[in-house]
């Protein structure tokens, strides 16, 4: 998803959405990290494309 779509949906300044994805890419690497910590979580994911 764009940044700027990103800032519109969620209301925050460009820089803080930036500071939160690279927390994320730091900590998740890849996606299946990302989404088996989600998973892990209680998050339910669909993939839409």
């Amino acid at each position: 998803m764009p940044y700027s779509a990103i800032i519109r949906l969620i209301g925050h300044s460009r820089k803080l959405i930036e500071q939160h994805m690279a927390i994320a890419e730091k900590h998740f690497p890849t996606e299946e990290e990302l989404v088996s910590y989600l998973e892990r979580r209680g998050v339910a994911l669909e993939k839409i494309f």
